[in-house]
């Protein structure tokens, strides 16, 4: 069997599932290209699973794949996905050549950076196509992210940027240096799509120290966010809520500019906060009360789902723990969190609901 496994962004994030595939495995690969550990190093990995990991760079697994995975028709191997394992077109077309060889496999779910988006105050549900944005080469200058941040940007969504990194050369795009990049195309098209945006930049994203900070092009091109790894949002348009709480998550200070600020609508967090909190408790509540597992589920299906529901409850729970702390944040993203879970079960299949209704919505 082989086990296609995203081990999210530090061993921490590793899940039970992910842990017990890992060490029925005799052979473990790792996809070096894809990131690196927010925290910590593979060595570390190891000494958690007990096993031995070899690296794999990109030009193994595009060109020669089957030379490490041809053993996966007799005994269990690993390749270990930094994220979530099928981001990259890469590891798609691994398991297209594995079913064609009829070698059994099996995909584990991760997190990913998509996972932490909903710190910066953003809604999920407003991003449209994620992009890379990679080094301008001699013979290799594509300018494809461009469009699809266009593309998303005339029908209001955010963009969730992607840097590029080589780790052969250790050289990892910064956040500077990938809004210069995106101004230079800009200024090429005579468009306006970067400078009259707001960007959020990630640092870290899912360590102790990840970095978050908003604000124009230029604001954040003199940010010191540290260390990589980087990502870069441009935000689409902005709703009331992501206005207010991009100031809490983001640092955000507003802005100058006058066609942003047609566009926003500014509110005081302060006065709203408590309110948002209760609203959001009080919906979340009443669809944990309501939801049901579907009844023709199998029985490999009511096990997800009860895992799903379990998941919800338990950061409904924290929530309430943050809220008696007065800790509205971290009692808001635990909210986020547990109606995640509830959505995720309904668009799986697996509960009773309906994607718009408004129990699960939290408008």
């Amino acid at each position: 069997m082989f086990f296609l496994i995203g081990i999210g962004l530090k061993k921490e994030n590793l899940t039970f599932e992910a842990q017990k595939k890992i060490k029925s495995c005799k052979k473990i690969f790792i996809d070096s290209y894809t990131s690196v550990f927010s925290e910590g190093k593979i060595s570390e990995l190891e000494k958690l699973l007990g096993k031995k990991i070899f690296c794999l760079q990109r030009t193994d697994l595009e060109e020669n794949s089957m030379k490490f995975f041809a053993e996966a028709k007799k005994e269990n191997i690993a390749l270990l996905v930094f994220g979530n394992p099928l981001t990259a077109t890469t590891h798609l077309s691994i398991l297209s050549e594995l079913k064609e060889k009829k070698t059994p496999f099996e995909v584990i779910a991760g997190i990913s950076i998509s996972n932490f988006v909903s710190y910066t105050g953003l809604q999920e549900y407003k991003f449209g196509k994620t992009v890379s944005v990679v080094f301008q080469r001699e013979n290799y200058s594509p300018e494809s992210f461009f469009d699809s941040i266009e593309k998303n940007k005339s029908i209001g969504l955010h963009t969730l940027c992607l840097l590029d990194l080589d780790v052969k050369e250790k050289k990892f795009m910064k956040i500077n240096q990938a809004i210069e990049l995106l101004e230079k195309i800009e200024e090429k098209r005579n468009s306006k799509i970067i400078s009259e945006s707001v960007l959020v930049g990630i640092a870290r994203a899912g360590s102790d120290s990840m970095k978050i900070k908003a604000g124009n092009a230029g604001e954040l091109k003199k940010f010191d966010f540290g260390s990589e790894p980087h990502s870069l949002i441009v935000c689409g348009n902005l709703s009331e809520d992501e206005t207010e709480f991009m100031k809490i998550f983001g640092n955000w200070k507003g802005t100058k500019n006058k066609k942003i600020s047609e566009d926003l609508n500014e509110i005081s967090v302060k006065k709203n906060l408590v309110l948002k909190v209760q609203k959001y408790f009080s919906l979340t509540e009443k669809a944990l009360n309501k939801i049901e597992l579907k009844k023709d589920l199998t029985e490999k299906e009511k096990l997800i789902a009860e895992d799903f529901l379990s998941m919800a409850k338990n950061y409904f729970s924290d929530a309430k723990h943050f809220q008696k702390k007065n800790d509205l944040l971290n009692s808001l993203a635990c909210l986020s969190y547990a109606h995640a879970w509830l959505d995720a079960g309904i668009r799986s299949g697996l509960f009773d609901g309906k994607e718009d209704d408004n129990l699960f919505t939290l408008k």
